[in-house]
């Protein structure tokens, strides 16, 4: 996984991306090298940042159990889209 930087505006303002990327080729590893000596890049270790915290991986399995076991609240996605457009 890397972190690359883009520009967003004349200001140079820094916006984190994140990409997961396969190096084919060995030329192409040595310049992500050089780009993490010049601070261009942050090669991430694959589990940081986008790990699903334990809390939600809990909530979820606690809904599923739920609506497995009481699938008469479950509500079509159609109604919760309507709903949704009312709000706005």
């Amino acid at each position: 996984m890397f972190y690359f930087f883009k520009e967003l505006d004349q200001k140079m303002e820094k916006t984190p991306l994140t990409y997961h990327v396969r190096i084919k080729k060995s030329y192409a590893a040595a310049i992500i090298k050089d780009l993490q000596k010049i601070d261009a890049l942050e090669v991430l270790p694959d589990d940081d940042t986008q790990a699903i915290p334990e809390w939600q991986k809990k909530e979820v399995r606690k809904r599923v159990t739920k609506y497995k076991n009481s699938p008469e609240k479950l509500v079509d996605e159609a109604i919760v889209l309507k709903m949704l457009s009312k709000d706005k």
